[in-house]
Order: structure tokens, then C-alpha cells, then sequence
């Protein structure tokens, strides 16, 4: 078999597994199901993935690699966007509108119980975090975000911002403002309570997009790369 085949055949199968995870929830999927699902055996999806969580994981991961390959997309033809109420803003609703994604981070979902306490999603989360540390780095560097606010208290500032979006959407309609209206309110709210009070120039601004592009660039690559290894 070709490689484009088993890539194909391996995008096949994760499809199967998301549209079964979304609709039954995670405990009750087999890789039997998955297999039935993308009309292949059994076997077949043991050859890509050994586990239930190795497969579970590649979707996840999957999803994060289309979601941050679109950002770097909008990153190059837009470097203001590299400016964290705006940066969060975008992947706060991506997040939002992906089913998957939004099971995982609001948690409004029962899709993923059973499986989102695992070590395998333990690592993805990890995984999404990281590049978010650098870039927080670059904020305090690039003296982005107010002076009196070093590393430690910048990353609880925005924690505590961003995390009370994904809560606040479990219930979110419940408040009146659309979703675009929830993500630009949560995007002032960055703004306001962490900006610098000087406005990055845009030579500044053009090397924050270029150190944000890296930093996201690379989890993008290792992404591909763990993703790879299961389309071989």
C-alpha cells in the first residue's frame, strides 16, 4: 500500500472516531466501532494506533494541528494579530466552534469522560500549554504587557481570563451576548488589564508576529511529526 493510501486510510479511521466520540461519548466507543465505522477491520485501525488512547490522542491531536495551522496562516497576513487580546480572542473561538476541542476545554460535554482525566490527554494539554509559556515569554520581552507584571504573574492573569471564558461557556447564551460578543468582551478584558500603557510601534509589532509564528510554528511541526509516525 501506497503512503498516500495509508494516510488516507488513517484520516478515514480518525473521522470515524470523531463522529462516534461526539455522538455516544468516549466510554462507550470500541475499536471495534471505529473499525466498523471506517469500514475496515479491526486490525486495520490496530495498525495505526495500539490503543483506544493512542487513537483517541492522534484526534486531538489532529484537531490542534488544523486549528493552529489556520492561526499561522492568519499570523502572516496580519502581524497585529499577534497582540494577546487579539491572539486569544481568535483561539478562544476556534476552540468554541470545534466540537472536539470544546468537549475538551469547556467541558460541557460528556464526549470525552473517561478519557480526559488519561495520561494521553494530560500530555495534549501540555502540549497546547507549551507554546502558550513562550509566548507569554515574548509578551514580558517584547515589554508588551504592563511592567509591573513579570512572568509568573502574567501567565495567572491570563490564565485566570481565559479559563473563566471557557467556564463561563458552559452556560454562556444564558448571558445575553453572542458568542463573537463573549470572545471581544474577554479580548477587552485582556486588553485592559494587562496591556502596556505604550502602543508597540510596528517594527515591534512586526517582530512579535515573527517570534509567535516560530513559537507556534514548532509545536505545529512536532505535531506533524507524532502524527506522522501513526500515517506511515
Amino acid at each position: 500500500m501506497s503512503e498516500e493510501a495509508r494516510r488516507d486510510r488513517a484520516e478515514r479511521i480518525l473521522d470515524a472516531a470523531a463522529e462516534l466520540m461526539l455522538r455516544h461519548g468516549y466510554k462507550r466507543v470500541t475499536m471495534e466501532d471505529v473499525a466498523r465505522a471506517a469500514g475496515v477491520g479491526k486490525g486495520t485501525v490496530y495498525l495505526h494506533w495500539r490503543t483506544k488512547e493512542a487513537l483517541f490522542r492522534a484526534l486531538l491531536l489532529r484537531e490542534s494541528e488544523q486549528m493552529l495551522s489556520g492561526l499561522l496562516t492568519k499570523l502572516r497576513q496580519d502581524s497585529e494579530l499577534a497582540l494577546p487580546w487579539r491572539l486569544m480572542r481568535i483561539l478562544a473561538l476556534e476552540v468554541v466552534r470545534r466540537p472536539l476541542l470544546r468537549a475538551l476545554f469547556v467541558a460541557d460535554s460528556d464526549a470525552l469522560i473517561g478519557f480526559a482525566e488519561n495520561e494521553a490527554v494530560r500530555r495534549e494539554k501540555q502540549l497546547e500549554l507549551a507554546p502558550e509559556t513562550r509566548y507569554l515569554e515574548l509578551l514580558v520581552e517584547r515589554r508588551v504587557l504592563r511592567g509591573d507584571l513579570g512572568f509568573e504573574e502574567a501567565a495567572y492573569l491570563m490564565s485566570v481570563i481565559v479559563r473563566g471564558f471557557f467556564l463561563a461557556e458552559r452556560t454562556g447564551e444564558e448571558f445575553g451576548p453572542d458568542l463573537e460578543r463573549r470572545a471581544d468582551l474577554m479580548a477587552d478584558a485582556i486588553r485592559l488589564t494587562m496591556a502596556a500603557e505604550k502602543a508597540l510601534g510596528p517594527d515591534d509589532t512586526e517582530a512579535l508576529a515573527a517570534g509567535t509564528i516560530t513559537v507556534f510554528g514548532r509545536t505545529v511541526e512536532a505535531v506533524r511529526s507524532e502524527l506522522s509516525s501513526a500515517y506511515a
